[in-house]
């Protein structure tokens, strides 16, 4: 909800600015104590108890960084993603079948999105005392990703997945390689 009321503001809607700050709050609410967001507050979730979940997580975060706001969590978000980053195969290595589905697709875009929106040096903005190695840039995560989605693409141009179904799972790996050329508006900065 929140990315599109960041997407309907980019295209010149007007969203109440307390909308949006009431939608930050939640998420501070939601960050359990290693900077990750919890699934839901709902249902007996408690953000002090329960795990950060790393792709809403990085989620939020680009979804923040998109429209250009910084709620006071946000370098623990990034943080937090970049701790708990979704499966790529190492250099050299085939893509694991088991690993190459919607859900890993999902993790990658919520990552790649905040890698993107971060850029080469917005991590460092962010936070200019954190040592190169634990910073997240663009740069570092394309290529390792591209090799990953050009390893995964089916013969038959598509992107397997036997839980949800392959369109969902191409749709991802799409919209992926169109996240550089800010294509997807909801996405663009």
């Amino acid at each position: 909800m929140v990315q599109a009321l960041h997407a309907a503001e980019s295209a010149g809607i007007d969203v109440p600015r307390q909308t949006l700050d009431k939608a930050a709050r939640y998420f501070t609410s939601a960050t359990h104590p290693r900077g990750g967001i919890v699934y839901g507050l709902g249902n007996g979730y408690d953000a002090r108890a329960g795990d950060g979940q790393p792709f809403q997580t990085a989620a939020a975060a680009a979804a923040y960084l998109a429209a250009e706001r910084r709620p006071p969590l946000l370098a623990g978000w990034i943080n937090y993603a970049r701790q708990s980053p979704p499966y790529l195969p190492r250099e050299g290595q085939p893509a694991q079948r088991d690993q190459m589905n919607s859900y890993t697709l999902q993790q990658h875009l919520a990552l790649a999105r905040l890698t993107h929106s971060l850029g080469e040096g917005g991590h460092r903005a962010l936070e200019p005392g954190r040592p190169d190695a634990e910073l997240l840039r663009w740069s570092d995560q394309r290529e390792p990703l591209y090799r990953y989605l050009a390893a995964s693409q089916n013969r038959e141009g598509y992107w397997p997945d036997a839980s949800i179904g392959n369109s969902y799972s191409t749709a991802f790996a799409l919209i992926l390689l169109q996240l550089e050329n800010n294509y997807p508006p909801a996405f663009s900065r």
